[in-house]
């Protein structure tokens, strides 16, 4: 009895954990670009929902769509990060590559997380600022993400 207690206590802590990461990847997509799957490179640089750079993107291991999923006229940079599961999985590899305490209050949350995605694994700690940051904290508060 208490072996099978503490696994349905396991199978809803992962549950949790993966409902907050879905909410943060959510958040961090709203606030990039209210979740527009069709954004290509409003600056020629970030491209995709999330608005992921090239550099970010071959950091985060260069994922790929299998070849007959390549939109005609699209590359593999730009074709992973316009769909969104390739562009999820490209943040997930970046956040288990680079994934720190950003804000300075010892713990590794989706604050963290939305600070490295928006400032790059270099500018973390920073603060996050303008639009983003506004669309960023309306979508936490919602989710009551830390």
């Amino acid at each position: 009895m208490k072996t099978a207690l503490v696994g349905v206590v396991a199978a809803i802590m992962v549950a949790i954990v993966h409902s907050q990461d879905a909410n943060c990847l959510e958040c961090i997509c709203q606030a990039s670009t209210g979740c527009n799957s069709n954004t290509a490179c409003p600056d020629g640089v970030h491209c995709g929902p999330y608005l992921i750079s090239w550099a970010y993107w071959s950091e985060a291991g260069n994922l790929t769509l299998p070849y007959d999923q390549i939109p005609a006229g699209q590359g593999v940079y730009d074709s992973c990060v316009r769909n969104p599961q390739c562009a999820v999985q490209t943040i997930l590899g970046y956040m288990a590559r680079y994934g720190k305490d950003c804000n300075g209050d010892n713990l590794v949350t989706c604050t963290d997380y939305v600070l490295l995605h928006k400032l790059g694994r270099n500018g973390c700690p920073g603060a996050l600022s303008g639009d983003f940051g506004y669309k960023y904290e309306i979508c936490r508060k919602h989710y009551n993400l830390q």
